[in-house]
């Protein structure tokens, strides 16, 4: 059939790629999950759990400095190398797979 559309471009009744949805919500399973932030630490001396900030202030700060972007693009990049797998990365800007 050529009208079969590419695993990871399908699209949710909203319009938006499956697989990012996917994506996203491992992230957030994992950012929670203590084994993937044991492993993670282990792996990069880096704690995940540290960009949730302790005070407002804090938060602006970590912000402000790129803090919170840094760790959380390192999570992602760990995240998708160690268990997600690279040839399903994720590419936020096309909203696509790249290996779909």
């Amino acid at each position: 059939m050529g009208n079969k559309i590419p695993f990871g471009l399908q699209v949710t009744p909203y319009g938006w790629p499956l697989m990012a949805g996917a994506f996203i919500s491992f992230v957030h399973y994992a950012i929670l999950d203590e084994s993937f932030q044991r492993d993670f630490h282990e792996d990069t001396g880096l704690n995940i759990m540290s960009v949730i900030p302790k005070s407002t202030m804090g938060g602006l700060v970590d912000e402000a400095t790129g803090y919170t972007h840094d760790i959380l693009s390192r999570f992602m990049e760990w995240l998708t190398i160690n268990h997600w797998g690279v040839e399903n990365e994720y590419d936020g800007q096309a909203g696509l797979t790249k290996g779909g």
